[in-house]
């Protein structure tokens, strides 16, 4: 039997989040996570998953540390109970190795004397 094409259904709030109330509160194991397109989020004022990211990184730096040791030292897999993970600065914000910890990026590597 051919399957019939309906049109969008629309839902409430309620029917939007019941399923997931459900499986939050019938299988402990799961769990959920949001990953928004850059093109959508970005233009609608939503920041982007790399910016949310560093945001996080410093808040939970922040409060470990009191940022009193740099954050690309701080963030490690260990630290932060995520095996394997790998801290990065954002591109075009690599460590200047004149100035640790300060992005590259504020400093320009020609064009002046």
């Amino acid at each position: 039997m051919p399957a019939v094409l309906r049109s969008p259904t629309t839902w409430t709030l309620t029917g939007f989040r019941e399923p997931f109330r459900f499986v939050h509160q019938s299988m402990r194991d799961h769990a959920y996570a949001w990953v928004l397109g850059a093109d959508a989020s970005k233009a609608s004022g939503i920041p982007l998953a790399g910016e949310v990211v560093q945001r996080w990184l410093g808040e939970l730096h922040r409060r470990a540390t009191g940022g009193g040791q740099p954050l690309a030292e701080w963030a490690t897999a260990d630290n932060l109970e995520i095996p394997d993970f790998k801290y990065e600065l954002p591109r075009g914000r690599q460590s200047n190795p004149a100035r640790p910890g300060v992005p590259a990026h504020r400093f320009p590597t020609h064009g002046h004397r």
